[in-house]
C-alpha cells in the first residue's frame, strides 16, 4: 500500500510486484501471447482480516487487516534452504503488512479523516552464503561460505537497489539479528561467527548506502533472544524495543486520508531474523507492531474529544483487553502459517504470543513439534524441495533434466525405503549371528522365535544408540545421504559451490 499509493498506483491497475508473484513463471508464456487479461497471479503467505475491532476505552473501532507473502527468490525447505542465492535473495523472505482501517461511521467524533494506517516489516535468512546440511544432528553445524568475496557479493545486491530488499524499496534499513552470541557450545559458537560476519559486511556498506541518501541507511542490531529471556524473563524484550525505538519513531508509518491524499510514508523498515526466520522473528516483530499500533490508536484518540492514552512500561500488552487478544491471535495464526511453509509443523512459543507467558501445555507442544520438524528436516524435506523449485519455476523440466531421464530414486525421496531396508538387513545379520553361536536344538519348540525377539531388540537398541549419537554429534555426510533427504531436481540448492 505504501509503495502503490506514494507512486499514484492505487486499485487494480498497479503494478504488481514480481518478487511475490509464485506463479511468474508459468505466467510468462501467457504475457508473451498477450494474453494477461486471462491470468491470476497468487502470493503465498498468510493473510487475515478481523473486522469490527472495538476499543471501548477509547471509543474506536477499526478493521485490522494482515498481510504476510512469501518472496519467489530462494524459497524451500528449513535446512535445504539457508542463506543468500547468486541473485542476493534471502531464503524464507518475508514481507509483512499490517493495515488499521478506522471505521468512519463508528468514530463519529474523530476529525484525523485517516483512510487507513500502514505498517510494513520483513524478514529473511541472514543474508550471506551459508548452510546448515542435515546430518541427522538434531542441530546441524553451521558452514560459512569460503569465498569471502562472493558472499559480500551477494550481500550487496541484497540491500543495494534493485536487490530483493534493496533500499529502493523500504529505505532505510535496521538489520535485528536474533542468534545466540553468549555460550561455549560449538552451535553457539557457529552462530556467533556468522553473526560477526554479518555485522561486518553491514558495517562495510553502510557508508556506500549513505551516499544515497538520509544519514544512516542501514544499522545492525544484535539481541541474543535466548540469552536475554533465559528463565522466562520475557521483560527483556523492552531492551530490545529500546534499541530501535528511535528508528521505529523516525521511520514512521503510512498514512492515507479519506480524500485520497497520503498524509505520511513510511521511510524505512526493521528486517529481523534468527535462524529460521520463525519462532523468535515471530515474537520481536509482534512486538515491534504492537508499539506502533498503539501509537495509531493515540492519534486517533488525540482527535476523538481529546482522549489521551498511558501506555504502561510493559511492551507485551497494550492498554485495551479486547484488542490484545484479537492482537495475538493474528499474529500467533501468523506464526503457524509461516512456520509450516518453511519447516512442517506449526511455531513454537506460540503459547507466548497467544497468552503473554509460557504454559506446560505450550512446553509439550513444543516438544512434540520439535521431534516432528527432526523427522521431516531429515527425512522428507527432499521432496518438499523438489516441489518448490518445480512450482517456482527454478528447476525447467523441459531444459534441464527430462523427466523420462531420472530414476524413480531421484524423484522420490528414498530415505524411508533405505531406512528399512538397511535396518531390516541388520536384523538377520543379527539373528543369523545369534544361531551360528548358540545353536540350534530342535528340541526347543521356541527356539527361533526366542532369537527372533532377542534380534529385534539388538537391532532396536543399536538403531537408537546410531540415533542417539546423530542426535549429539552429527554423523558423517557419505554415511548419512543415503539416509537423510535432499533435493533431487537442483541438488546445488543445498550444495553451494562456494561453501
Amino acid at each position: 500500500v505504501n509503495n502503490n499509493v506514494s507512486n499514484n498506483n492505487p486499485g487494480p491497475s498497479c503494478k504488481l510486484d514480481e518478487r511475490f508473484i509464485w506463479n511468474l513463471s508459468m505466467l510468462a508464456e501467457f504475457e508473451k501471447k498477450t494474453l494477461s487479461d486471462w491470468t491470476q497471479p497468487i502470493i503465498c503467505g498468510y493473510v487475515e482480516v478481523r473486522k469490527y475491532v472495538s476499543i471501548p476505552e477509547a471509543g474506536l473501532s477499526f478493521s485490522y487487516i494482515f498481510i504476510s507473502r512469501r518472496g519467489n527468490g530462494r524459497q524451500g525447505t528449513r535446512f535445504i534452504v539457508r542463506g543468500l542465492d547468486e541473485n542476493g535473495c534471502a531464503a524464507n523472505f518475508v514481507e509483512t503488512e499490517v493495515l488499521v482501517v478506522p471505521d468512519p461511521k463508528a468514530n463519529a467524533n474523530a476529525s484525523t479523516g485517516v483512510a487507513a494506517y500502514s505498517f510494513v516489516q520483513t524478514r529473511g535468512s541472514i543474508p550471506l552464503s551459508w548452510s546448515q546440511q542435515v546430518t541427522l544432528k538434531y542441530m546441524p553445524r553451521v558452514k560459512i561460505a569460503k569465498n569471502d568475496s562472493e558472499s559480500c557479493k551477494r550481500f550487496r545486491k541484497h540491500f543495494l537497489p534493485g536487490g530483493e530488499h534493496g533500499v529502493d524499496k523500504y529505505g532505510n534499513v535496521v538489520a535485528v539479528n536474533l542468534i545466540d552470541r553468549v555460550g561455549k557450545a560449538k552451535t553457539i559458537k557457529d552462530q556467533r561467527a556468522l553473526g560477526n560476519h554479518f555485522k561486518r559486511e553491514c558495517d562495510k556498506l553502510e557508508p556506500e548506502l549513505e551516499k544515497l541518501g538520509g544519514s544512516e541507511r542501514l544499522r545492525f542490531v544484535w539481541f541474543d533472544f535466548h540469552h536475554e529471556c533465559r528463565k522466562m524473563q520475557w521483560q527483556n524484550l523492552s531492551k530490545l524495543l529500546g534499541e530501535v525505538k528511535s528508528e521505529l519513531s523516525s521511520h514512521g508509518y503510512f498514512t492515507l486520508l479519506r480524500n485520497g491524499s497520503v498524509e505520511k510514508k513510511q521511510t524505512g523498515v526493521l528486517r529481523t531474523n534468527c535462524m529460521d526466520n520463525l519462532d523468535r522473528t515471530n515474537v520481536v516483530q509482534s512486538l515491534f507492531a504492537r508499539h506502533i499500533a498503539i501509537e495509531q490508536i493515540k492519534q486517533e484518540m488525540t482527535a476523538t474529544a481529546g482522549g489521551t492514552l498511558e501506555y504502561g512500561s510493559n511492551v507485551l500488552e497494550s492498554p485495551f483487553p479486547k484488542f490484545e487478544q484479537m492482537f495475538k491471535n493474528v499474529w500467533a495464526n501468523n506464526a503457524d502459517a509461516m512456520s509450516v511453509l518453511y519447516s512442517g509443523t506449526p511455531a513454537l512459543k506460540t503459547d507466548f504470543t497467544r497468552t503473554g507467558k509460557r504454559t506446560k501445555v505450550g512446553l509439550l507442544k513444543d516438544g512434540i513439534n520439535s521431534v516432528l520438524r527432526f523427522y521431516l528436516n531429515n527425512f522428507c524435506d527432499g521432496t518438499r524441495q523438489d516441489a518448490f523449485d518445480l512450482f517456482l519455476g527454478k528447476f525447467d523440466a523441459h531444459n534441464d533434466v527430462p523427466f523420462k531421464d531420472l530414476s524413480r530414486e531421484k524423484l522420490v525421496s528414498s530415505s524411508s525405503v533405505a531406512v528399512f531396508t538397511n535396518t531390516l538387513f541388520v536384523y538377520m545379520i543379527v539373528f543369523l549371528f545369534i544361531s551360528v553361536f548358540t545353536g540350534v536344538s530342535m528340541k526347543e519348540d521356541l527356539w527361533i522365535t526366542q532369537k527372533l525377539f532377542v534380534a529385534f531388540w539388538i537391532t532396536l537398541l543399536s538403531g537408537l544408540g546410531l540415533l542417539f549419537y546423530g542426535l549429539k554429534k552429527g554423523l558423517n555426510p557419505t554415511f548419512t545421504r543415503k539416509y537423510v533427504t535432499t533435493s533431487s531436481l537442483l541438488p546445488e540448492i543445498c550444495h553451494d559451490k562456494t561453501l
